[in-house]
């Protein structure tokens, strides 16, 4: 009896071990035709990428896909490129890889700027339908560095968290959701040319958003926003933490986009530390003198007559026509974003800025 149980486990361990093989290589198999079709097919949206020689390895386990260095560019000239490029992917989990990079990126803005990142560890996971359709993403990095050279501000943060969920399209909803962003930031530092911190910046930040409209799958992104703007779009602010050495801030509301795709908000903040705000404000450049002390008396009386505490007062706050305003007093005006137009206006696909 025992001879014939050990016989039947090994027939029955030789055949699962056999079909595992199979499904593994298979799979493997799948996944590298699947690549080289989307590098014959990224042309013709616009996008081109080196020539990139797959080595599979990791069996029986978990599938390791090494690119090397990478180059991916888009006509619009914005261009990335990246020393070593990781693909792994659970046999058990074939809809949720796993991207891993090592190395400085460099990339180039279609303005024609460079710029260089580096993480000690990037990691971002992604899932997709079988239809190949993206539905999530998480990325994080650590101990980050974004270098802007001469031009630009340099950007350091211990800790970087983007997450962002999809939400499958719905037909005949008045004003579907598109997905949830959330994004994490420790020990974030801003620089400017001079090696001066930026003073507005917050030490960490939190944020999180829910999505609604209907979102264009063609077109700039400038056509694509206006087309969202003008199917309801709209984006739930359900919080925006920021904390300061001396304050910080929560930051609960609704934002949307006018006819000239500038942004416009009702929101509500709570908070801590409402005496140094103005400073901050003010040190950094985004209030002028002036528009600091009225910020600073209205900040006083807003403090007894609003919900909250006196030491955490929720005030509201209204951005409208570039102007923002603290309950009914006029604080600043903020200047207009300046959308850029595509290259080609007749672009069928959208650029990537």
């Amino acid at each position: 009896m025992t001879k014939r149980f050990l016989t039947i486990t090994t027939i029955v361990l030789t055949c699962v071990t056999g079909v595992y093989t199979a499904c593994w290589f298979l799979a493997s198999s799948m996944i590298t035709r699947a690549w080289n079709e989307t590098q014959g097919q990224l042309p013709d949206a616009g996008w081109t990428v080196s020539s990139i020689p797959v080595t599979l390895s990791g069996f029986p386990g978990i599938m390791t896909f090494d690119t090397g260095e990478i180059e991916i560019g888009h006509t619009s000239g914005f261009h990335v490129a990246l020393d070593q490029m990781q693909i792994r992917v659970r046999p058990w989990a074939l809809l949720s890889p796993e991207i891993r990079t090592s190395g400085p990126v460099r990339v180039t803005a279609p303005s024609g700027e460079n710029y260089h990142l580096q993480a000690t560890d990037s990691v971002l996971a992604v899932n997709v339908t079988a239809s190949g359709a993206l539905t999530g993403l998480h990325h994080e990095l650590h101990h980050v560095v974004l270098d802007g050279g001469k031009t630009a501000p340099l950007i350091k943060a211990d800790l970087m968290k983007l997450s962002a969920h999809i939400e499958p399209e719905e037909k005949g909803v008045q004003n579907p959701a598109l997905g949830q962003i959330s994004l994490i930031l420790e020990r974030l530092d801003i620089q400017d040319q001079n090696g001066r911190s930026h003073a507005a910046i917050p030490e960490d930040a939190v944020i999180d958003l829910e999505l609604f409209g209907i979102l264009p799958k063609s077109g700039t992104w400038k056509d694509r926003l206006d087309g969202w703007r003008q199917n309801g779009g709209t984006v739930e602010i359900r919080r925006i933490g920021l904390q300061y050495k001396h304050a910080s801030a929560n930051i609960r509301g609704t934002l949307a986009l006018d006819k000239r795709l500038q942004p416009e908000a009702a929101v509500t903040a709570e908070i801590h530390g409402t005496q140094e705000l103005p400073g901050i404000l003010l040190g950094q450049g985004i209030l002028k003198p002036s528009e600091a002390a009225i910020l600073h008396m209205v900040l006083a009386a807003l403090r007894h007559n609003t919900t909250g505490s006196a030491q955490n007062p929720v005030i509201p706050l209204t951005l409208q026509d570039n102007t923002l305003r603290v309950g009914s007093f006029k604080i600043s005006r903020i200047p207009d974003i300046p959308w850029l137009s595509a290259r080609n206006p007749e672009a069928k696909e959208a650029t990537p800025y």
